[in-house]
């Protein structure tokens, strides 16, 4: 498959890949079910020994009420070590599944709107697993390409699809953000999180930098590529898995 990233389509997904994938059958996202309740136990003991969140999402633009904060380990293949190293009891039924590029557990705060938008590339299977939730749709819930769901099980879509969250009720919701590539794709894996890292480190000058932000588009466009260029041949990004 040819893969989609947001850049290169002026953010509106024009892809191939389905609203959501179903998972059944895959062992490893069978297994993820099976093991729900250990991981919820590990997840809710991990944010309590912690006392409090790890920070706000870089780009508060996509957000309407109060926060959107959580705790990052591993971000198109960058890791966090110090949370890593304490997340071993929820972290062993994820790490093992092969293409494993993005993981973090996300806290949506009362009465808060994550308002709609595209994401980065169609070349994953985005996962939200439910940890602690406070209320089902209408009151608290995900919408993907015009399609309500509730966070009752562990679902599968493409966040290259428009799609928005919010809590609507008193009290945080709390679930895992995980990324998944295809299987397809996986031969593809250090260029596509290269890419989808450059879009990330665009995202954050455009937010920072009123240059970049009123910057013609082949202006941004050679800017992306500059820092493609970077990863590409250090390795190294300014994105970090927190």
């Amino acid at each position: 498959m040819k893969v989609w990233y947001s850049f290169r389509n002026n953010g509106v997904y024009n892809g191939s890949a389905p609203a959501f994938f179903d998972l059944k059958g895959k062992k490893w996202f069978d297994d993820l079910v099976a093991n729900l309740p250990a991981i919820q136990q590990g997840v809710i003991d991990f944010v309590q020994s912690r006392g409090k969140t790890q920070g706000e999402y870089f780009n508060k633009e996509l957000v309407e009420g109060q926060t959107w904060e959580g705790f990052g380990f591993l971000l198109w293949g960058k890791r966090n070590e110090a949370n890593i190293k304490d997340g071993d009891a929820f972290l062993k039924y994820f790490f093992p599944i092969p293409g494993l590029v993005s993981f973090s557990i996300s806290v949506l705060s009362p009465r808060t709107h994550i308002i709609e938008h595209f994401g980065d590339t169609d070349a994953n299977y985005r996962l939200h697993v439910p940890i602690l939730i406070p209320a089902s749709l209408p009151d608290c819930g995900f919408k993907v390409s015009g399609t309500d769901v509730a966070w009752d099980n562990i679902f599968a879509f493409s966040d290259a699809h428009l799609h928005e969250a919010w809590n609507n009720t008193d009290k945080p919701r709390i679930i895992l953000m995980v990324d998944v590539l295809r299987e397809e794709l996986l031969p593809e894996s250090k260029n596509i999180c290269s890419n989808v890292l450059s879009l990330l480190e665009l995202q954050k000058l455009y937010l920072s930098n009123k240059l970049v932000r009123n910057a013609p588009w082949y202006v941004k466009g050679i800017l992306r590529h500059l820092l493609l260029w970077r990863i590409q041949l250090t390795g190294k990004s300014t994105m970090t898995g927190a």
